[in-house]
This record gives C-alpha cells, structure tokens and sequence, in this order.
C-alpha cells in the first residue's frame, strides 16, 4: 500500500521509518539501539493492514502532514501530531 501525503506517495514501511525518525527527533535523549528501531518498524509495518482497513492510515498520514514539519520544535510537533492521531 501507499500513502499519499508526507510530500509525496510512500509504502507502509518509509511511513513507519519516518514516524521512527519523528519521534528519535523529538526525544533526543532517548537512546535506541538499531535492533530497537527495527523492532518499532517491524510492528508497525505489522499493523498496517488493520490501519488501512479501519481508516487510521489515512487520517495518521494526514496528522503527520499537519503536524510534522521538521521547522518547528521536534517535540512539539511529535506531541500535535499524536494527539491528532488520536483524535484530541
């Protein structure tokens, strides 16, 4: 499957690794090791089926458009694009 959205079509996978990536940016402090990372993609490329079916692909895709600029403060951005995700 493929996003349309996060400046321009990408499959499940480049969509984890950037929510990976958002959140890395937004706690620095938080070390993770490579086998975490994937770990993290790994689930969530597994969840994606669910997501697509129950229609909150879409509406991550279109949080993370809103929210995640990479011009503003990480974690601000992180936290609005999360509680956009959820619904808040």
């Amino acid at each position: 499957m493929f996003a349309v959205g996060c400046n321009g079509p990408m499959d499940d996978r480049q969509f984890c690794v950037k929510q990976q990536m958002a959140s890395e940016a937004a706690f620095p402090t938080v070390q993770q090791t490579d086998e975490q990372r994937e770990r993290f993609i790994a689930s969530c490329v597994a969840g994606m089926p669910a997501k697509h079916a129950n229609g909150e692909y879409e509406r991550s895709v279109n949080c993370f458009d809103r929210n995640i600029s990479g011009k503003g403060r990480a974690t601000e951005e992180f936290l609005a694009y999360k509680r956009c995700e959820s619904g808040r």
